[in-house]
């Protein structure tokens, strides 16, 4: 077993366990829609804590959508791989592009509390994955050997500025971001570790899970049988149990949702057992503070949850992806 560093802090007296030892308990369809609409002027409305951005289909562009009013600006022109989103603010990954000194994989920044201004500033090379959550980006290496914390500040202009990172810990799995903080896999035992925010400072808290997803306020776990949904008490490797059959779990600061074995999307209301099926299937999902995000099965439109009932607004689309994040300028 390759050890991690967050490993040699935890007591030898610890005994392992599975931290995750019906289905839960929306039909309306994510219908198709029409084309994220042309520009605005970027003019800034009143700020908000956060929003969503989206890539369009074929991922040479980026919009963030407004809630009030409700339109949608462009943030980005490509082309890029993929988004993560928190509240830091908004990264994506980009191809390698042979007129710009950018390798395959690469990680730009948008949104940083360190400058004003709108423009993507290249912070790092290529990972395996990033996570973002509530002051910084976090990466694990192409080889998962390593987890790192993005500690530069962009400049004042694109490209300017600094890509410094420190390593914060060794080999993991995965890695899980969000407002309440980092969490991390081992890469043998499948065991989840909290980052107490130093350099190689990690806390187990529980053994394997199918997967996990941070909130404002706990991380959430299912079971490697993806027949239990459970919270972390917040101590020890202390776990409640508070849902039943799920395939994936989506967190954010508006809580926690999960989508059953059937694609139905699912919000838990703060209780063990207690969910509201809110709508049906969609091809991804994502958790932002005013509300949940939706894109339907075909990708063809982007929905918000109105909050009551199975009810969805129609937002935009098509689009590639979506990722909850701050309000994306400074």
């Amino acid at each position: 077993m390759t050890e991690s560093p967050w490993i040699r802090d935890t007591p030898p007296s610890v005994t392992r366990r599975d931290l995750l030892t019906g289905s839960l308990g929306i039909a309306v369809a994510l219908g198709a829609g029409l084309p994220l609409g042309r520009p605005k002027a970027l003019v800034e409305p009143p700020e908000s804590q956060w929003t969503i951005c989206a890539l369009t289909p074929d991922r040479r562009q980026i919009y963030r959508y407004d809630l009030s009013p409700k339109s949608w600006s462009l943030r980005g022109n490509g082309p890029f791989l993929e988004l993560f989103g928190g509240g830091y603010g908004l990264a994506a990954t980009v191809p390698a592009q042979p007129k710009a000194p950018l390798a395959e994989g690469d990680i730009l920044l948008y949104r940083n509390r360190c400058i004003a201004s709108h423009a993507w500033h290249p912070i790092g090379g290529a990972g395996a994955t990033f996570a973002v959550t509530a002051d910084t980006v976090f990466g694990l290496t192409p080889q998962r050997d390593a987890v790192f914390r993005y500690n530069g500040c962009p400049g004042p202009t694109p490209g300017s500025g600094t890509r410094s990172w420190i390593r914060v810990g060794g080999p993991a799995g995965m890695i899980y971001g969000g407002d309440w903080g980092l969490v991390a896999t081992n890469p043998s035992t499948g065991d989840v570790f909290r980052y107490l925010n130093a350099p190689d400072k990690w806390e187990f808290i529980g053994g394997p899970g199918a997967t996990f997803a941070v909130t404002g306020e706990s991380v959430y776990g299912l079971s490697p049988d993806q027949n239990q949904v459970y919270r972390y008490d917040g101590h020890g490797n202390s776990w409640t149990k508070v849902g039943g059959w799920a395939r994936r779990l989506y967190g954010g600061p508006w809580g926690l949702a999960a989508t059953s074995p059937n694609g139905d999307i699912y919000r838990y209301l703060g209780q063990p057992e207690q969910w509201q099926r809110i709508g049906g299937p969609g091809s991804m999902f994502t958790v932002a503070a005013d509300s949940i995000y939706g894109l339907s099965p075909d990708r063809d439109g982007v929905y918000r949850y109105s909050g009551s009932g199975d009810a969805w607004d129609y937002v935009g689309g098509p689009a590639y992806s979506i990722a909850a994040c701050s309000r994306v300028f400074g």
